[in-house]
């Protein structure tokens, strides 16, 4: 689906921020940044994704929509994406790890993507290994590749985006993942998901 705006700016005069959306960000000492910016009811479930797999190790930003519905329309492309807390965050970090819902999808899928070729097959690899599904061929539409990315503006200028299906999102909450309640108890799924996405970074991390 194509975004309303073509702007943060655009989208900053229609929905104002603390009403509409919040933007938040933990910064840490570290060479490797987590984000969304689609979390909240955006792309349900990666803004828990983002603060698990950061933890105290790693730096995380988010910008989470907070609408009682519809949070759709607050869906800014990940190539237009400027707001800009987060493209200094980003900048700040040699490499980035940004976190997407691909919604409307009940398989149980993590698609790769991102200019860090290195980086995401390390990733993929660590994932394969933990028996996630992580197709090798990654839809066009999804691969992040464009340099105008958000993922793609941090230090280095190559970062890495996960794509996690819908049907693999639900496996990871005791409840409705579309609702905030629904996703307060994680299942065992979530932190294996983010215990090996963590192991990953870390082994990133040495590397950098």
């Amino acid at each position: 689906m194509r975004s309303a705006y073509t702007c943060y700016r655009e989208l900053q005069r229609k929905h104002e921020e603390g009403m509409a959306y919040r933007i938040s960000e933990s910064p840490v000492r570290s060479h490797i940044g987590v984000f969304s910016p689609h979390g909240g009811g955006i792309e349900q479930g990666v803004s828990e994704l983002v603060r698990a797999i950061a933890n105290d190790d790693f730096s995380w930003y988010l910008f989470e929509g907070t609408r009682g519905t519809d949070n759709w329309v607050l869906h800014l492309s990940s190539h237009l994406f400027d707001e800009p807390c987060c493209v200094a965050f980003v900048k700040r970090h040699r490499i980035v790890l940004a976190i997407h819902g691909k919604n409307g999808d009940a398989s149980q899928k993590t698609y790769l993507g991102g200019r860090n070729i290195k980086a995401r097959e390390l990733i993929g690899e660590f994932l394969r290994k933990a028996d996630f599904d992580v197709p090798e061929k990654t839809p066009f539409h999804l691969v992040g590749e464009d340099r105008n990315n958000i993922c793609n503006r941090c230090g280095c200028g190559e970062g890495v985006q996960l794509e996690i299906t819908g049907g693999q999102r639900e496996q990871f909450f005791r409840g409705d993942f579309r609702t905030l309640a629904g996703r307060k108890l994680r299942t065992p799924l979530f932190q294996k998901y983010v215990a090996t996405l963590r192991a990953a970074l870390h082994q990133l991390n040495k590397n950098v």
